[in-house]
């Protein structure tokens, strides 16, 4: 599992933001709905993959290869990369 206290109070942090940036929206609405489910995944992937999950945060500026950018291009989103 290895999630260290520190990393444990960032999470409850973000969590808490989380809960603002949901509570600003209607119940049930697909916005407070994506904000929650986000909240949801960020709890589990910290949980059970907490280490990998720092790791790749890590490494997450890093340059988008050419076939990730033609992938978001695919799905219609186009980035500044």
């Amino acid at each position: 599992m290895g999630t260290s206290q520190q990393q444990y109070a960032e999470l409850e942090a973000e969590l808490e933001i989380l809960g603002g940036i949901s509570g600003r929206f209607e119940p049930g609405s697909p916005e407070e709905v994506t904000v929650r489910r986000a909240a949801i995944s960020l709890f589990f992937v910290m949980m059970h993959h907490g280490d990998s999950f720092e790791a790749y945060l890590g490494n997450f500026d890093q340059k988008l290869t050419p076939e990730q950018l033609a992938r978001l291009k695919d799905m219609g989103l186009e980035t500044d990369s």
